[in-house]
Protein backbone atom coordinates (compact mmCIF):
# COMPACT_ATOMS: atom_id res chain seq x y z
CA UNK A 1 0.00 0.00 0.00
CA UNK A 2 3.09 2.24 0.18
CA UNK A 3 1.95 3.93 3.38
CA UNK A 4 5.52 4.77 4.46
CA UNK A 5 4.91 3.48 7.98
CA UNK A 6 7.74 2.64 10.34
CA UNK A 7 8.17 -1.00 11.36
CA UNK A 8 7.15 0.01 14.91
CA UNK A 9 3.89 1.52 13.62
CA UNK A 10 3.17 -1.58 11.51
CA UNK A 11 3.76 -3.76 14.58
CA UNK A 12 1.46 -1.54 16.66
CA UNK A 13 -1.29 -1.88 14.05
CA UNK A 14 -0.78 -5.62 13.66
CA UNK A 15 -1.24 -6.17 17.42
CA UNK A 16 -4.79 -4.88 16.97
CA UNK A 17 -5.52 -7.16 14.01
CA UNK A 18 -5.18 -10.45 15.83
CA UNK A 19 -3.01 -13.09 17.37
CA UNK A 20 0.29 -14.04 15.76
CA UNK A 21 0.28 -11.11 13.33
CA UNK A 22 3.19 -9.30 14.99
CA UNK A 23 5.69 -11.92 13.82
CA UNK A 24 4.79 -11.29 10.19
CA UNK A 25 5.25 -7.55 10.68
CA UNK A 26 8.53 -7.97 12.58
CA UNK A 27 10.69 -8.76 9.56
CA UNK A 28 12.39 -11.62 11.43
CA UNK A 29 13.11 -14.83 9.57
CA UNK A 30 12.67 -16.85 12.75
CA UNK A 31 11.45 -16.18 16.24
CA UNK A 32 10.02 -17.58 19.44
CA UNK A 33 6.47 -16.31 19.85
CA UNK A 34 4.86 -15.93 23.27
CA UNK A 35 1.65 -14.60 24.78
CA UNK A 36 -1.10 -14.35 22.20
CA UNK A 37 1.52 -13.73 19.54
CA UNK A 38 2.44 -10.18 20.49
CA UNK A 39 5.76 -11.09 22.17
CA UNK A 40 8.32 -11.82 19.47
CA UNK A 41 11.88 -12.84 20.32
CA UNK A 42 14.07 -13.08 17.23
CA UNK A 43 16.15 -16.17 16.59
CA UNK A 44 18.84 -14.73 14.33
CA UNK A 45 20.24 -16.81 11.49
CA UNK A 46 17.79 -19.63 12.04
CA UNK A 47 18.62 -22.85 10.27
CA UNK A 48 18.44 -25.61 9.19
CA UNK A 49 15.69 -25.40 6.64
CA UNK A 50 12.82 -27.60 7.67
CA UNK A 51 10.45 -29.16 5.19
CA UNK A 52 6.87 -29.43 6.31
CA UNK A 53 3.83 -31.37 5.18
CA UNK A 54 0.72 -29.38 6.02
CA UNK A 55 -2.61 -31.21 6.08
CA UNK A 56 -5.88 -29.34 6.35
CA UNK A 57 -9.00 -31.50 6.57
CA UNK A 58 -11.31 -28.59 5.76
CA UNK A 59 -12.70 -28.34 9.27
CA UNK A 60 -13.39 -24.86 10.60
CA UNK A 61 -12.30 -24.47 14.21
CA UNK A 62 -12.95 -21.02 15.57
CA UNK A 63 -10.05 -19.79 17.70
CA UNK A 64 -12.51 -18.54 20.34
CA UNK A 65 -13.96 -22.07 20.67
CA UNK A 66 -10.51 -23.66 20.92
CA UNK A 67 -9.40 -21.18 23.57
CA UNK A 68 -12.69 -21.40 25.46
CA UNK A 69 -12.29 -25.18 25.47
CA UNK A 70 -8.97 -24.83 27.27
CA UNK A 71 -10.90 -23.54 30.26
CA UNK A 72 -12.16 -27.12 30.68
CA UNK A 73 -8.66 -28.66 30.51
CA UNK A 74 -6.62 -29.66 33.54
CA UNK A 75 -3.57 -27.46 33.10
CA UNK A 76 -1.16 -29.50 35.26
CA UNK A 77 0.34 -31.11 32.13
CA UNK A 78 0.19 -28.04 29.89
CA UNK A 79 3.48 -26.29 29.35
CA UNK A 80 5.35 -29.28 30.73
CA UNK A 81 9.06 -28.83 31.38
CA UNK A 82 11.98 -30.60 29.71
CA UNK A 83 15.15 -30.92 31.78
CA UNK A 84 13.67 -28.34 34.18
CA UNK A 85 13.24 -25.79 31.35
CA UNK A 86 10.04 -24.63 29.70
CA UNK A 87 9.60 -26.05 26.19
CA UNK A 88 10.48 -22.63 24.75
CA UNK A 89 13.65 -22.28 26.85
CA UNK A 90 14.60 -25.87 25.98
CA UNK A 91 14.10 -25.14 22.27
CA UNK A 92 16.18 -21.94 22.47
CA UNK A 93 18.97 -23.78 24.29
CA UNK A 94 19.02 -26.46 21.57
CA UNK A 95 18.87 -23.79 18.86
CA UNK A 96 21.87 -21.90 20.22
CA UNK A 97 23.75 -25.19 20.59
CA UNK A 98 23.19 -25.82 16.85
CA UNK A 99 21.15 -28.92 17.54
CA UNK A 100 19.93 -31.06 14.68
CA UNK A 101 16.54 -30.57 13.09
CA UNK A 102 15.45 -33.85 14.72
CA UNK A 103 16.38 -32.56 18.18
CA UNK A 104 14.71 -29.20 17.55
CA UNK A 105 11.54 -30.79 16.20
CA UNK A 106 11.18 -32.94 19.32
CA UNK A 107 10.45 -29.70 21.23
CA UNK A 108 7.39 -28.94 19.11
CA UNK A 109 4.19 -29.08 21.10
CA UNK A 110 0.80 -27.41 20.94
CA UNK A 111 -1.29 -27.43 24.11
CA UNK A 112 -4.29 -26.37 21.96
CA UNK A 113 -4.52 -30.04 20.97
CA UNK A 114 -5.88 -30.63 24.50
CA UNK A 115 -8.86 -28.34 23.93
CA UNK A 116 -12.15 -30.24 23.63
CA UNK A 117 -12.85 -28.13 20.53
CA UNK A 118 -9.93 -29.66 18.59
CA UNK A 119 -8.64 -33.25 18.82
CA UNK A 120 -11.42 -34.52 21.08
CA UNK A 121 -14.12 -33.12 18.82
CA UNK A 122 -12.48 -34.05 15.49
CA UNK A 123 -10.85 -37.49 15.49
CA UNK A 124 -9.57 -36.82 11.95
CA UNK A 125 -6.94 -34.50 13.50
CA UNK A 126 -5.60 -37.35 15.63
CA UNK A 127 -5.57 -39.62 12.55
CA UNK A 128 -3.65 -37.07 10.50
CA UNK A 129 -1.05 -36.55 13.22
CA UNK A 130 -0.67 -40.30 13.69
CA UNK A 131 -0.28 -40.86 9.93
CA UNK A 132 2.36 -38.15 9.61
CA UNK A 133 4.40 -39.72 12.41
CA UNK A 134 3.96 -43.27 11.10
CA UNK A 135 5.07 -42.15 7.62
CA UNK A 136 8.34 -40.80 9.03
CA UNK A 137 7.89 -37.18 10.07
CA UNK A 138 10.28 -36.11 12.83
CA UNK A 139 7.35 -34.66 14.77
CA UNK A 140 3.83 -33.48 14.17
CA UNK A 141 1.52 -30.93 15.77
CA UNK A 142 -1.54 -28.86 15.10
CA UNK A 143 -0.84 -25.35 13.87
CA UNK A 144 -2.27 -22.70 16.17
CA UNK A 145 -5.87 -23.36 17.12
CA UNK A 146 -6.34 -25.64 14.10
CA UNK A 147 -7.38 -27.29 11.96
CA UNK A 148 -4.14 -27.67 9.98
CA UNK A 149 -1.78 -30.37 11.23
CA UNK A 150 1.84 -30.34 10.10
CA UNK A 151 4.66 -32.82 10.05
CA UNK A 152 8.36 -31.90 10.12
CA UNK A 153 10.52 -33.69 7.54
CA UNK A 154 14.27 -33.97 7.18
CA UNK A 155 14.35 -32.96 3.53
CA UNK A 156 12.19 -32.02 0.56
CA UNK A 157 12.20 -35.49 -0.98
CA UNK A 158 10.86 -37.04 2.23
CA UNK A 159 8.21 -34.31 2.48
CA UNK A 160 7.06 -34.95 -1.11
CA UNK A 161 6.86 -38.71 -0.55
CA UNK A 162 4.88 -38.30 2.69
CA UNK A 163 2.63 -35.74 1.01
CA UNK A 164 1.73 -38.16 -1.77
CA UNK A 165 1.00 -40.94 0.73
CA UNK A 166 -1.21 -38.66 2.82
CA UNK A 167 -3.13 -37.65 -0.31
CA UNK A 168 -3.87 -41.34 -0.95
CA UNK A 169 -4.85 -41.99 2.68
CA UNK A 170 -7.01 -38.87 2.94
CA UNK A 171 -7.98 -37.54 -0.51
CA UNK A 172 -10.45 -35.05 1.00
CA UNK A 173 -7.79 -33.08 2.87
CA UNK A 174 -5.69 -30.31 1.36
CA UNK A 175 -2.01 -31.28 1.51
CA UNK A 176 0.84 -28.82 0.94
CA UNK A 177 4.61 -29.19 1.10
CA UNK A 178 6.47 -26.08 2.26
CA UNK A 179 9.85 -25.11 3.63
CA UNK A 180 10.49 -22.84 6.57
CA UNK A 181 12.70 -20.57 4.45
Amino acid sequence: LKLSLSREKIIEISKKLGSDTVFFASGHSGAVIKGRGEIVEELPGISPIAWLVLVNPGIEILAKDAYRGLEEVDYKNCGEKINNLSRIEHFKKLFYQNASLKELSESINNDMEKSPATFKKYSILTSIKKSLLELGCLNSAMSGSGSTVFGVCGNEEQAQIISEKIKKIDPESRVIVASTF
